[in-house]
């Protein structure tokens, strides 16, 4: 996952996903995306397999905000993962300098045909 300042500066400490236990929050927000994305796998045509990107914004007030796909952004799989990241719950916005700020999150979606 890459986080940005708006301004496109790095932040200081990161936004995380908000588990309730924050030394567990990457492997929460794993299981969380991965459960949404595997409950559709039957749905998926052979195109909609491979890697979306997905921009989000996280606000400084926990809000996730502006969510697009960057690519294949007519799959089954950026609509799943847009649905996921939209509804989701909100997460601890990143810091600078002490300060809760707005970071832009983009966080690559891979799923694989299980089939083949």
């Amino acid at each position: 996952m890459i986080q940005l300042l708006r301004t496109g500066r790095e932040v200081g400490k990161e936004s995380i996903f908000y588990s309730g236990y924050n030394t567990l929050a990457k492997a929460e927000w794993q299981r969380y995306i991965t459960k949404a994305l595997l409950s559709h796998v039957p749905d998926f045509s052979d195109a909609d397999y491979g890697t979306v990107l997905m921009r989000l914004m996280i606000d400084s007030d926990r809000t996730i905000t502006d969510v697009r796909p960057l690519t294949m952004k007519t799959s089954m799989l950026a609509m799943i993962g847009f649905n996921a990241i939209d509804g989701g719950p909100k997460w601890i916005p990143a810091q600078y300098k002490g300060k809760k700020v707005k970071t832009i999150l983009i966080q690559p979606l891979t799923i694989a045909n299980p089939y083949k």
